[in-house]
């Protein structure tokens, strides 16, 4: 099973004398405030959204489990294999993120984990950008590493039913105009303005705190690492269906998934059909 090992910024904060960034005394008060906050964020809306937390864990397990059998490959399926493992760590840090409550840098993480899937199941299903990458001369592999990606990235957007990445597409556009870009939509989320008399203020928020809009950005969240845990399985299905506790697994995240779309009913009952999680609640389980 793949190492997860210890935080790089360890050895930086022990060279400056503490263990924890929130135990330096020379830590700006206005910083450490901000990550004490974030983090009562985080345990509160574990607590606050058990079955969602439940279906996250049950997804990461299934993720370690197939990634632990991308080890032992060579050729293109190493490639996949790194670049699959980068989507589950930007799955990852999206989860820490959104239960945070910073939901626009979570939707840029898992964009960022979606084009990393879509890269990987282009070469795992085109047989001329795999060959491309592994016949690379050692002198030439980084142009030929960069225009084989460019490739990719014009194939999975333009061509994305032929490779069988449609959905994840349309998490990828709503990813790019709600986390990554600078559009009207992502900043109106976050400001709060108010007129007394001839004074105006704007108040920018940096954590998100209607309940609605953070369990359905949680679970839209966590829809789209499914799919990209399906796309992963059916690209390696010929040998991940040989190990009988994946399958177990996966089918222990197919209920705590269902758990968690039920939780959002009835937690929110009527969602406005315009919402960026529209697709959490209507997505077949």
């Amino acid at each position: 099973m793949p190492n997860d090992g210890v935080c790089a910024s360890t050895a930086v904060q022990e060279r400056r004398g503490c263990t924890n960034i929130l135990g330096c005394v020379d830590a700006h008060l206005a910083l450490k405030t901000f990550f004490q906050e974030r983090g009562k964020c985080f345990q509160n809306t574990v607590q606050a959204f058990p079955p969602v937390w439940e279906a996250f864990e049950s997804l990461d397990e299934v993720w370690l489990r197939e990634l632990s059998d991308l080890t032992h490959v060579s050729g293109s399926d190493l490639i996949c294999g790194v670049l699959y493992y980068s989507a589950h760590s930007r799955v990852r840090a999206a989860v820490e993120l959104g239960f945070s409550r910073c939901l626009p840098d979570a939707w840029s993480s898992l964009r960022a984990g979606v084009e990393s899937v879509a890269f990987a199941s282009c070469i795992r299903q085109d047989s001329v950008l795999a060959r491309r990458l592994v016949a690379a001369r050692p002198d030439a592999r980084f142009k030929t590493f960069r225009r084989t990606f460019n490739d990719i990235r014009e194939k999975s957007l333009r061509h994305a039913s032929k490779y069988g990445l449609k959905e994840l597409r349309r998490y990828w556009n709503r990813y790019s105009d709600s986390g990554s870009h600078v559009t009207v939509g992502s900043l109106a989320s976050r400001v709060t303005g108010s007129v007394s008399g001839s004074t105006r203020s704007v108040a920018f928020n940096y954590l998100e705190v209607k309940k609605d809009v953070l369990l359905g950005a949680l679970t839209d969240i966590l829809m789209c690492s499914c799919v990209m845990e399906q796309v992963l399985f059916r690209d390696f299905k010929p040998r991940l269906r040989l190990d009988p506790q994946l399958e177990v697994l996966r089918a222990g995240l197919r209920d705590r998934r269902e758990a968690a779309v039920k939780f959002l009913h009835s937690e929110v009952p009527r969602v406005a059909p315009t919402s960026f999680f529209e697709v959490g609640i209507s997505v077949k389980v």
